[in-house]
């Protein structure tokens, strides 16, 4: 059996700016916001399909939650993953990683409290 791991995403200040745009009364940009959102995060569902062999669980909105198996786990991949989501969206991605999903959920909000646009990881990889 493979041994998995969880990998949760979570885009950082989306309410933010979803308020933002919502209060000014810029629904353009909240739609074409909310469009990159979209596009962004199943671009980067699909790149760790191809990259890590990971099994999609849920995308969307501005979340992610996938497995992998331990063995094609790359953080390199992940740094990667969220550079071309902040050119998509310009918006950071924070990433928790453990080897449960309330693990990676604990990683994932250790990486959101550092101010997002971080990468937490449980240490026993």
């Amino acid at each position: 059996m493979t041994s998995m791991l969880y990998i949760l995403g979570d885009a950082d200040r989306v309410r933010q700016r979803v308020e933002r745009a919502l209060f000014s009364g810029d629904l353009l940009e909240l739609g074409k916001f909310s469009a990159a959102l979209t596009a962004a995060i199943a671009l980067i569902a699909d790149r760790m399909i191809q990259r890590l062999s990971a099994q999609v669980v849920m995308a969307g909105g501005d979340d992610l939650l996938l497995t992998v198996p331990t063995g094609t786990f790359d953080v390199d991949i992940l740094e990667s993953l969220s550079r071309d989501f902040a050119d998509e969206t310009s918006c950071t991605i924070s990433f928790g990683v453990g080897t449960t999903v309330e693990e990676a959920y604990l990683h994932l909000r250790m990486a959101k409290a550092s101010g997002g646009g971080a990468i937490s990881v449980v240490r026993q990889l």
